[in-house]
């Protein structure tokens, strides 16, 4: 989306900390697979971005210089993505018989139904399954003035930024290359980051519904603070479970199903959304991915609400790596956390 590059670095610039994922493609028996050559992630100063708004764009471009000295990597091509209020996707029914055809209407449909102006925003579309003359796409919608913004601060880095996508593209990528036998079925990611959740519904191996929601894990964080009065810092720790600063498992377990039930229910509000839009499509299977889905019960949680089997995504599930270099238990534990970068990553060979 919105660029082609043979070989990048997947960047995933979010509002607590940056990841990065290098992968490398290779053919095995015919096959693409890909080989993680290295990975890393470093925290953001808090407030430097705020609500997907990049603050301190000197404090990320540090950051971002930072994680690719300690990275080691060389190249100097990078894809990011963007995500929040200026991004807007939407499934739609075009009358079409061609491309051109095809954009000449979504540029219609964009001045028609959706808030932004054709000129403020670069246009994408996935195309799904249809029959007929009417074409079924996801569209996606970004503004220029955040690729701008985001690129500006990848460059002030002394990077290349030669691909731009969308979170939820990404997640999808990573999905779809590391989960084959079960692109079949009807599947939900819940991709949920410091600030913002962003859900996902695949079906029929296409990404057919995508809904973000201002909710994460730093209001976890927050919620702690406040009810117990302790600095962020100690707030954190206490979510992670590394003191319990004379706090009462009790309590604090309350405050988390406060904040896993607000989860399940923008989780449920999709999920009836999707079945009004699909009649007889079932959700079959829950994902969780991302830094915020790590909190400790989130699935055991889902998997009762839901009645579904849960299961945390990993990116590197068919991905080789040289286990010298690598620990696999760390990978294992930690890679939700770089679902977006290892996504961006895999856009190494044209797209």
């Amino acid at each position: 989306m919105f660029g082609k590059s043979n070989e990048l670095m997947g960047i995933d610039i979010g509002s607590s900390s940056i990841k990065l994922v290098y992968l490398k493609p290779k053919k095995k028996k015919g096959k693409k697979i890909y080989e993680l050559k290295s990975l890393g992630m470093v925290p953001l100063p808090r407030e430097a971005i705020v609500e997907g708004t990049i603050m301190d764009s000197y404090a990320v471009s540090d950051a971002l210089m930072q994680l690719v000295s300690e990275s080691q990597v060389k190249v100097k091509n990078v894809a990011i993505s963007v995500s929040g209020t200026a991004v807007i996707t939407k499934r739609m029914t075009i009358s079409a018989s061609n491309q051109q055809e095809l954009e000449e209407n979504l540029t219609w449909e964009i001045k028609q139904n959706t808030p932004f102006s054709p000129d403020d925003v670069q246009m994408d579309y996935f195309i799904l399954p249809s029959e007929g003359e009417y074409m079924e796409v996801l569209l996606v919608l970004a503004k220029k003035e955040k690729i701008g913004e985001y690129t500006s601060v990848v460059e002030q880095a002394g990077l290349k930024p030669v691909l731009v996508d969308i979170d939820a593209f990404s997640i999808f990528n990573a999905f779809e290359y590391n989960y084959e036998p079960f692109l079949s079925s009807v599947s939900s990611i819940i991709h949920i980051g410091a600030t913002l959740t962003t859900i996902v519904i695949i079906k029929d191996g296409y990404p057919v519904f995508i809904r973000e929601k201002d909710l994460g894990g730093d209001f976890l964080t927050e919620t702690i603070q406040k009810e117990f009065g302790l600095s962020l810092e100690k707030a954190e720790a206490v979510k992670k479970r590394k003191t319990a600063e004379g706090i009462t498992q009790a309590a604090l377990q309350g405050i988390m199903e406060m904040i896993f039930n607000d989860i399940s229910s923008e989780v449920a509000k999709t999920v009836e959304f999707f079945s009004g839009q699909f009649p007889g499509s079932e959700i079959e299977r829950l994902y969780l991915s991302g830094g915020g889905s790590l909190m400790e019960g989130l699935g055991d949680f889902l998997e009762g609400r839901f009645n579904l089997p849960v299961e945390y995504l990993n990116p590197f599930r068919n991905i080789v790596y040289n286990e010298k270099a690598f620990s696999t238990e760390e990978l294992e534990s930690n890679a939700p956390i770089f679902t977006v970068a290892t996504g961006l990553a895999m856009r190494t060979l044209g797209g």
